[in-house]
């Protein structure tokens, strides 16, 4: 029987502060597919010189060199695939993509340099078509959530990426999955645009722009807090706990390998330059106690459960009391190392009961509700039982 737990949700909302408007400047080194500096549409064959084939499940042709794919061949002519052009074109680990390369994942990557720019005012927008389906876009490394479903005969929706950009050198990930079971076509497609901000000039403070948000995490879990900001460099950040600063915790992102007890708390990031400082919110990381077995009673993503708040203990059916007293009562325990305010907060279902305000579990402290809370707390020696629990 599954231990009975605290239905609770927590939702953080983070807001965005933005700068002063100010007019994009385009980023530097965003080409479409198949086309040369100047974005003239590439010969048939020639190498792209922007996009690397970096991964390659086709030892033939295993990259890093990516292909025009020839558009006089199938299946370009008399094939599926949109016709190449006017500002774009197909490339693929081999120009003769009429009989194709072996199935499995291919990864194009194109490289550009944010140097001059503010990575938090970054935006890619574009759109893609891939032969088949397009696994996803990463940033960095780090996925966007873009996905493609395949159709080669047409470009993809808009999409927009306004995230995950660093100082200097960029990364942008394309994955195509070659299906099937034996070589058959396979290439890509893009078509980008891209503006950031210029770099604030000296005598700029730090304005945040990107705050961190809260995470649940299971003990064991990995766990990432983020921040953006503007303003004139140097920036230096310092990531701070409980209002306490995190040593060697000085870049945009703070991670936590795998998460304890101790780290619970709120986060924060402290952003300075010589003119200045600001602070971000506070995100909470709730570390969450759950068994093994307990992770495996719903699948991985949000979830009511990651909550520090449980049932630690429900007395349904005590033994009979010489006075006949009901000595019925539930435990509900505070997991987190910090104190939980959970006025106005509600138990529903088989028994009710909703907390009066100014109701404050101590971290890794327990309260009790019953529904005669006198009897219980003469009963079992307790104080402050809350009640009457119907």
């Amino acid at each position: 029987m599954r231990t009975p737990r605290l239905l609770l949700t927590l939702v953080i909302a983070a807001g965005a502060c933005p700068p002063d408007l100010i007019i994009g400047a385009p980023i530097p080194g965003l080409f479409n597919t198949g086309v040369g500096a100047n974005g003239a549409l590439l010969a048939n064959g020639a190498i792209d010189p922007h996009y690397r084939l970096v991964a390659s499940p086709d030892a033939s042709a295993p990259g890093p060199n990516a292909f025009v794919i020839t558009d006089t061949l199938f299946p370009i002519v008399a094939g599926p695939w949109l016709a190449s052009g006017p500002a774009s074109k197909w490339i693929g680990p081999m120009a003769n993509q009429s009989t194709g390369n072996l199935p499995g994942d291919y990864r194009y990557r194109l490289t550009f340099d944010l140097t001059g720019l503010e990575p938090a005012s970054a935006v890619i927008t574009g759109r893609w078509t891939s032969d088949n389906a397009g696994v996803g876009i990463f940033i960095n490394g780090q996925p966007t959530g873009i996905t493609y479903d395949g159709n080669f005969g047409a470009f993809s929706a808009t999409f927009i990426i306004d995230a995950g950009f660093v100082e200097g050198t960029n990364t942008l990930d394309f994955v195509v999955n070659n299906a099937g079971t034996s070589a058959n076509p396979t290439g890509f497609r893009a078509e980008l645009t891209g503006t950031a901000d210029p770099v604030s000039p000296p005598g700029t403070p730090p304005a945040i722009t990107m705050h961190p948000v809260g995470i649940s995490a299971g003990l064991g879990d990995g766990a990432t807090f983020s921040v953006a900001a503007t303003g004139a460099r140097p920036l230096s950040y310092q990531w701070r706990r409980n209002s306490e600063p995190i040593a060697g915790a000085t870049n945009a992102t703070f991670t936590l390998a795998s998460v304890s007890p101790g780290d619970a708390g709120a986060y924060d990031a402290v952003v300075s330059n010589p003119w200045g400082t600001a602070t971000s919110t506070a995100a909470v990381l709730t570390v969450v106690y759950l068994s093994p077995a307990e992770r495996t009673y719903e699948p991985a993503g949000a979830s009511s459960r990651r909550t520090g708040l449980v049932f630690s203990e429900i007395m349904y059916h005590p033994r009979e009391h010489p006075d006949g007293d009901n000595l019925e009562f539930i435990e509900i325990y505070n997991s987190n190392p910090f104190a939980e305010d959970i006025s106005g907060y509600r138990i529903s279902g088989d028994a009710d009961f909703t907390f009066p305000g100014g109701t404050v579990i101590p971290g890794l402290g327990r309260l009790v509700v019953a529904p005669d809370p006198a009897k219980v707390a003469a009963a079992y020696g307790l104080a402050g039982v809350l009640g009457p629990l119907t």
